[in-house]
């Protein structure tokens, strides 16, 4: 919706070393998308749904 393109996105992720970590459902239509972006530079998507976040600080 910002009127960026996903492989943008990516590619200024990797130009500027960001690491991506996401907090976000491991199934459904965004599913796709964030993991490229956690993926780009070696980043972890925590399943929202898993109850072990609960423990995070």
């Amino acid at each position: 919706m910002a009127g960026f393109f996903l492989e943008e996105i990516v590619a200024n992720l990797q130009a500027n070393q960001v690491t991506l970590d996401a907090i976000a459902p491991q199934s459904g239509s965004a599913y796709e998308q964030i993991i490229k972006l956690v993926q780009s530079n070696h980043g972890t998507l925590y399943d929202i749904n898993d109850a072990t976040l609960l423990q995070l600080h």
